[in-house]
């Protein structure tokens, strides 16, 4: 009996398979986990919110999504794209890269958290940093 790596079917099939598992886990390493968290006051209207690839129509992961109070909104983002988001809330609006290339490279998540004065982002949950007020006319 031949060995299995010397097999003129089974070989190939095994260097075919391990080849497809290493491709998913590191197109799957390239996703990053994008969570946009409400914590406006209670009783306040939905923000509308769109996040799309360098503020094109191509790769929309979000479009239209009314964030409700205390919501956790989760997405995957491509790491190697810039991800633009335009939120919406009564009056305010405002603009943000919810995800960015160069700030953001090497994490596993991403967190921001909207409350009635603005946005914040933090890579634990726990320590935020305020990056954009709110805008209005």
């Amino acid at each position: 009996m031949a060995p299995f790596f010397r097999s003129p079917i089974l070989f190939p099939l095994l260097l075919a398979s391990l080849f497809t598992v290493a491709i998913s886990t590191v197109l799957a390493a390239r996703q990053v986990s994008v969570h946009i968290i409400s914590n406006m006051p209670a009783g306040s209207p939905p923000v509308s919110l769109t996040c799309a690839v360098d503020g094109s129509g191509g790769d929309v992961p979000v479009s239209g999504y009314r964030l409700k109070v205390g919501e956790d909104l989760l997405w995957k983002a491509n790491a190697d794209k810039t991800y633009d988001c335009t939120l919406i809330w009564t009056r305010y609006f405002a603009s943000l890269k919810g995800y960015e290339v160069d700030r953001d490279r090497g994490r596993a998540s991403i967190f921001w958290k909207v409350d009635k004065d603005g946005f914040s982002i933090s890579y634990d949950n726990k320590r935020y940093k305020r990056v954009e007020p709110w805008e209005t006319d």
